[in-house]
């Protein structure tokens, strides 16, 4: 699998997850603060995502 086709799966999973907690909020369905926990945890969002641009460096460089 190429790591753009990788990075665009990816991508459109994380956007899914996040259209159903948004659903199920808009919905009544759970009282999950989704801004409360983005606000919160933001700072995990970015050593992700520099954490998964260094692994996939490394596994190219191989």
């Amino acid at each position: 699998m190429s790591k753009k086709k990788g990075e665009t799966i990816i991508w459109g999973i994380l956007i899914i997850l996040l259209g159903i907690l948004f659903l199920s909020r808009n919905l009544g369905w759970t009282d999950l603060n989704i801004w409360n926990i983005a606000t919160t945890y933001w700072p995990l969002i970015l050593i992700f995502i520099g954490g998964r641009n260094i692994v996939a460096y490394i596994i190219q460089k191989k």
